[in-house]
């Protein structure tokens, strides 16, 4: 959303990997009770997550309950859940009728760890780069494939996952519950949908079922003073079995799509 290195909500292989430690002071009871609440949305039992996260069931009923557990475990979980350490994490908004998301709050979530390429020196904020230059710098160097920002304006108990997606290279191979819905905000994108491949342009959308392998690479290269590849995307959640993304570069290997792949209205 661990997959590989980076972090993702119902988002899916948008989720990342990036988080080897979690911060202190985190609010459990909070990050609990959204556990639970993602779990039973899922139609999911206590033991049914437990044996996904190949973790005890007593382990899901404690972090259920408020109390607070490894990273490790919490990763376990997440992925899973298709969930966020920014989803988990996030105050609660002040209503639950209406919810508005702030671009002053939007934060970008890495998809592979700093630690990979900054040895040296202190790390502020080793989940997130928000200055665009630098993103842009990261991914045309290869150091961030993609980065991903959750909105901040889904409903408590919601069905609607929203997020946006700053693509460099390809994205890790997804599969999840519920119907995934893509709109081209700028640049143009490369999408695999079951091994048949699909071009979008600026301003083009397209709606698939989120239990489909899919994945997104941009369509052409990016300048240095050129516009990334962004897509906003919606994800409808509905109750079924979370398909965990692959877990290691060879399993993701296995899934990619080639250059033969079938391009959608493409002759046979």
């Amino acid at each position: 959303m661990d997959r590989p290195p980076t972090d993702s909500v119902a988002f899916p292989g948008k989720i990342a990997m990036s988080e080897s430690s979690a911060p202190t002071g985190w609010d459990f009871v909070r990050i609990g009770r959204r556990v639970r609440s993602r779990r039973l949305q899922l139609g999911l039992s206590a033991q049914d997550l437990a044996d996904r996260a190949g973790i005890a069931r007593q382990t899901i009923v404690r972090i259920e309950s408020g109390k607070p557990c490894k990273t490790e475990t919490l990763n376990r979980i997440r992925h899973v859940l298709n969930l966020f350490y920014d989803f988990l994490t996030r105050e609660d908004p002040p209503q639950d009728f209406c919810v508005q998301h702030y671009p002053e709050k939007a934060h970008w979530t890495i998809s592979r760890p700093k630690t990979e390429y900054q040895r040296h020196g202190e790390i502020p904020d080793p989940r997130h780069e928000d200055d665009p230059q630098e993103r842009l710098r990261l991914g045309r160097l290869g150091y961030q494939p993609f980065f991903t920002c959750l909105l901040n304006s889904e409903l408590p108990g919601g069905i609607l996952n929203q997020g946006l997606m700053e693509i460099y290279r390809e994205t890790w191979v997804d599969s999840h519950p519920g119907e995934e819905f893509v709109y081209c905000l700028s640049g143009k994108a490369r999408i695999w949908v079951r091994g048949t491949e699909f071009l979008l342009e600026e301003g083009s959308a397209i709606t698939f079922k989120g239990s489909e392998p899919h994945q997104y690479a941009p369509a052409e290269t990016i300048s240095p003073s050129g516009v990334p590849l962004r897509l906003l995307i919606v994800v409808a959640l509905g109750k079924g079995d979370p398909t965990r993304n692959a877990e290691t570069e060879e399993e993701r290997a296995k899934q990619r799509p080639t250059p033969r792949t079938q391009r959608a209205g493409a002759p046979d």
